[in-house]
């Protein structure tokens, strides 16, 4: 057996395709949009690229809505495999249409983006039709997949087999090899078509695919990624021979901050042994680039056998603490300061990409959007440190200033740690406050109170029909109502001093009550319910993510004790034959009632909550029985924390990446 085959030893097969169709979100996360099944072929054609058997890789999105993928790797495997009913059939067509059919189940020693064997299934379970064509040994094969709508079954294949279930093999000529390739060209083409029954949407994006194949070349410097539109006639070629040491320069050029180290780059393996016996040992091998900048928050992007881990996980956890080990030490020897330096102080305006190649990889789902298996936070962190220090022994003028800023940092924070001396009730505060808000009867904390609630509004006609119908004893609750007339200032991107001086900013805080900071005191709390009540659309959705960036940044506390909400208005109302109006407070809700089978005189879309008169108000969000509030709570406060900073502060690629792997989670406003 040659290394370059993949025989049928190496394929597993366990079930069918059908409950992938039926649920597919267990294997592509949501159904928004079909990008998880370009990512799942995409993967496979990185496979090749990773482990050195194909230099170029093709996407092509194709005039009927389809898009291929190509490369000029190894080829699949073709030999005949023997199912569980006793036929034969291609190993290629085992691995595009029996699930769990996979090479990546066998315990060998190499990189992998796919992991389960069931990526490429997917796809082929999800979609239309599936073209496959696959060129090795001089030979030239195809095979092609469809829904059968009357079966209502995925992946049934239409190409004759032979009596030993092999392909029929033609000889390579120009009418089947790609443009302007030779005979014993060798590779694999995978073409779908997502089925609009599964997904919201099936268009793909030219952008963000450029984006997504634009990060591929700087992992893999060595390839070069071509992407082309059939319709719109554009063509691109990505190649980027400064591998993550370019990818760096680019997140830095797009950093507020200024570059004050030189972008450094070094690399390293760990092996340890498996506990499972027989097993071979896991290997990895981690290259890391990095500098610092004079920027407020740190970039740190992480990749796993070039998967990018949009939520990060334990490589970048090792990473963190290997950087915080070598810089302390260098602290340490070069006499700078006496204390600790912090993580807090060292980390804004690092900017770092991780590429982690693993034999074995754990991802926290399917969609692999962070990286969990334990042995690579230890890895990473020696790396970092004993290969971090060989790389920067070579520039310690470069280390001091580093931890020069760090230090710097550290003393600037410690003027504002101390938020007793930030003064919230003067009485210039506690007059605006008295004239924005219209308070309660009763606070949080007394007498025959069930709950104290404060309704935050988006201006002055949000809150008219709210203060009319508000509670204020009712079943134990009293209910007090303040509009937010002008901008909140985003306290991710603002000093202190600056939140201090903005005058919705300070209101907010004053009318929770409590205290800011470590001075935060429950019982000092004047609501046990902060209730952000803003339109349901961009504008509205900006407005809550920036009092939410307030109280995360100032009261972090409001939150892990669970009293910040915000209000969930309605969006439609629609008129009944009976003449019932029935409310619906999101797209998918209106879709499903749309589609209910209910006749629907009249569909009205409500504007904003100024729109909803006092009836309505009192329905949707005064009474706690009839109303829909969404509770702000996390598991994980701080990685909470990191990922609304992410989101609302300064860093525009890793928002950006953010997005466009999580982009079905917006709600995008037409």
């Amino acid at each position: 057996m040659t290394e370059i085959e993949k025989t049928n030893q190496q394929l597993k097969e366990l079930s069918g395709l059908t409950h992938l169709r039926l649920r597919p979100g267990m294997y592509v996360g949501s159904v928004a949009n079909a990008y998880h099944l370009y990512r799942e072929i995409r993967d496979n054609a990185s496979d090749e690229i990773i482990n050195g058997f194909a230099t170029d890789v093709w996407v092509t999105l194709h005039e009927d809505g389809s898009l291929s993928v190509r490369d000029n790797g190894r080829g699949l495997p073709i030999q005949p495999m023997q199912m569980i009913d006793g036929s034969f059939i291609p190993s290629a067509r085992a691995a595009v249409s029996r699930l769990n059919v996979s090479s990546h189940y066998e315990l060998d020693n190499s990189a992998s983006a796919g992991t389960n064997g069931v990526g490429s299934k997917a796809v082929t379970a999800l979609s239309d039709f599936v073209d496959l064509k696959i060129w090795r040994d001089n030979k030239y094969y195809s095979d092609h997949f469809i829904f059968d709508e009357l079966k209502q079954e995925p992946g049934i294949p239409t190409v004759e087999l032979k009596s030993d279930g092999t392909y029929y093999a033609q000889p390579q000529s120009v009418e089947n090899l790609p443009e302007g390739d030779k005979v014993g060209y060798h590779g694999t083409e995978f073409t779908f078509k997502p089925s609009e029954e599964v997904f919201e949407s099936i268009d793909f994006d030219f952008d963000l695919l450029k984006s997504d194949l634009h990060r591929l070349a700087y992992l893999n410097a060595s390839a070069t990624y071509h992407l082309s539109d059939e319709t719109s006639e554009q063509k691109i070629t990505l190649h980027e021979e400064g591998g993550l040491k370019a990818y760096v320069q680019f997140l830095s050029e797009n950093s507020e901050g200024q570059l004050i180290t030189s972008i450094h780059e070094f690399e390293g393996t760990v092996t340890t042994e498996s506990k499972i016996p027989n097993a071979p040992a896991t290997t990895i091998q981690a290259k890391i680039a990095l500098a610092w900048t004079t920027a407020s928050e740190m970039t740190a992007i992480g990749f796993t056998n070039t998967l990018f881990n949009s939520q990060g996980g334990t490589h970048i956890d090792g990473f963190l603490q290997g950087i915080s080990r070598l810089f302390n030490n260098y602290n340490k020897n070069l006499n700078l300061s006496k204390d600790t330096i912090e993580a807090r102080d060292l980390r804004p305006g690092l900017i770092a990409v991780i590429s982690l190649l693993h034999t074995d990889p754990v991802y926290s789902s399917q969609t692999k959007d962070m990286m969990t298996e334990t042995s690579a936070k230890s890895a990473l962190n020696k790396i970092t440190y004993e290969q971090g220090q060989f790389e920067w022994d070579k520039y310690i003028s470069e280390v001091e200033a580093v931890i020069k800023q760090s230090i710097q940092r550290a003393q600037d924070r410690k003027k504002f740690a101390d938020f007793s001396k930030i003064k919230l009730d003067t009485k210039e505060n506690k007059a605006k406050l008295s004239k924005k808000l219209v308070p309660a009867k009763k606070l949080y904390g007394a007498n025959n109170v069930t709950a104290a609630e404060l309704f935050i509004t988006e201006g002055d006609s949000a809150s008219g029909n709210l203060i009319q119908c508000r509670l204020n004893g009712k079943n134990g609750y009293y209910q007090a109502v303040m509009p937010v007339r002008g901008k909140v200032i985003n306290s991710f991107k603002a000093t202190p001093e600056k939140v201090m001086g903005n005058e919705e900013a300070v209101t907010i805080l004053n009318a929770i009550g409590a205290g800011i900071g470590s001075n935060y005191n429950e019982e000092k709390l004047n609501y046990n319910h902060v209730i952000i009540a803003t339109d349901t659309d961009s504008d509205g959705d900006n407005i809550s993510s920036l009092i939410t960036t307030l109280i995360f940044s100032y009261m972090p506390d409001l939150i892990k004790n669970g009293h910040l909400y915000r209000a969930i208005a309605p969006l439609y109302a629609n008129t009944m034959k009976n003449k019932k109006v029935i409310n619906t407070y999101s797209q998918q809700e209106q879709e499903a009632l749309l589609n209910s089978g209910q006749e629907i005189v009249k569909v009205a879309r409500y504007k904003g909550l100024g729109e909803l008169n006092v009836p309505l108000t009192r329905e949707t969000l005064v009474n706690p029985e009839t109303r829909r509030i969404f509770q702000f709570t996390t598991e994980d406060f701080d990685q909470a924390y990191e990922t609304q900073q992410m989101l609302m502060g300064t860093k525009v690629e890793a928002r950006r990446e953010f997005l466009m792997e999580n982009g079905d989670f917006a709600n995008i406003e037409e």
